[in-house]
């Protein structure tokens, strides 16, 4: 009869066993530039561009940040609920 696997060994597995289980995650690329004369006035303003990185991945983009906050939490709201499933 073999010895009884350790608590240690035991307690090494399950956090490598943890480890590799992958868990769901977006990533997104902002970038944000300054343009000269964009705003009304003439005066510089932000402009935003945001990428979901992989492959196929669409650009967005905005003119103001609010609208980029809007845009990143609807995605991941979406998202969210794609990774539960139904619910059925």
């Amino acid at each position: 009869m073999g010895a009884p696997e350790s608590s240690a060994a035991s307690v090494a597995s399950g956090a490598a066993q943890a480890r590799t289980r992958r868990k769901p995650y977006l990533c997104f690329l902002v970038r944000c530039r300054l343009e000269e004369g964009a705003s009304r006035g003439g005066e510089p303003s932000w402009r935003f561009t945001v990428q979901q990185v992989g492959p196929g991945a669409a650009r967005r983009s905005f003119a103001c940040l609010s609208d980029v906050e809007a845009y990143l939490e609807a995605e991941l709201v979406r998202s969210a609920g794609q990774m539960a499933g139904p619910t059925t």
